[in-house]
């Protein structure tokens, strides 16, 4: 299952980019399933993220998608496009990529990870400083000097 997170209708999420990606990719794995989170609560996108056996992230502009994090933390791989700081954030983690707005490259690289894990996700995430709790104590901190 290729797992693609983000709401199709909001345009900046590149749902369109997706479709055509899992147009290619249903060429050369035609069981592929492409799953939306559209109105999936976010108390079960875990079990999305999990079950997925990649997440595709088509966004043009976001700074920092939190996607890209829920991949990692569940270790599952990546395929996404160059936005924010998904390069930085997924260097080094196997099974994570970050390629052009193409298409056909973006279903190369999503084939590529089928049966494979993001291992080290997690690990990477608390290296960055950037897993939940990490965040959230700095938020609370930050709040703290402005009380």
């Amino acid at each position: 299952m290729i797992f693609f997170s983000g709401r199709p209708a909001a345009s900046y999420k590149g749902f369109a980019l997706a479709r055509a990606t899992y147009e290619i990719v249903r060429r050369r794995l035609p069981r592929a399933l492409l799953v939306t989170a559209g109105r999936i609560p976010y108390d079960e996108m875990p079990f999305y993220f999990n079950a997925a056996d990649v997440v595709l992230q088509t966004s043009f502009c976001e700074a920092s998608p939190t996607v890209v994090k829920e991949a990692l933390a569940c270790e599952v791989p990546l395929v996404s496009t160059d936005v924010g700081d998904t390069l930085e954030i997924t260097d080094g983690v196997p099974y994570c990529y970050v390629c052009r707005s193409d298409p056909a490259m973006l279903a190369d690289r999503v084939v590529d990870c089928i049966g494979h894990r993001a291992a080290g996700g997690r690990d990477q995430l608390l290296a960055k400083g950037i897993a939940l709790d990490q965040v959230t104590a700095r938020v609370i901190q930050v709040y703290r000097q402005l009380m």
